[in-house]
């Protein structure tokens, strides 16, 4: 189901059934994207990436710092801006400035915080890695 043999297939069978290009036509940077998995193997696949739930424990139990541990940015016309703020990344602080700001999260070396052998695989598809 998730193919490791390249970031791009990675980053595809991931995403799938929406392709690459409309991923970063219609999700990238504008809001989340659901997946539902109702299919078991699905489900045993996914489990064990990284959730949404496993960011907020991260947030809540350890001190996670803007600009050292992640960072907020948005790219226009190629060009980056950061939306980082100083100090500790509180998880309703992201879950705040992500609704109002619709921004790409980069959290730096997540398996400092959570086992995640798979992790850096797929960040090739995104300049902004």
């Amino acid at each position: 189901i998730l193919d490791f043999s390249s970031p791009d297939r990675l980053f595809s069978s991931l995403i799938a059934p929406v392709s690459t290009s409309d991923f970063f036509q219609q999700h990238w940077e504008r809001g989340p994207l659901v997946l539902h998995r109702s299919d078991a193997r699905y489900a045993s696949c996914y489990s064990r990436l990284f959730r949404l739930q496993d960011l907020e424990d991260i947030c809540t139990r350890r001190n996670v710092a803007y600009g050292e541990d992640i960072n907020l940015c948005r790219y226009v016309k190629e060009t980056r801006h950061s939306l980082n703020k100083s100090g500790r990344a509180t998880y309703p602080k992201l879950q705040k400035d992500f609704e109002q700001n619709k921004f790409t999260f980069q959290f730096h070396q997540p398996q400092r915080f959570k086992s995640l052998k798979w992790c850096s695989t797929p960040t090739c598809p995104f300049a902004a890695v």
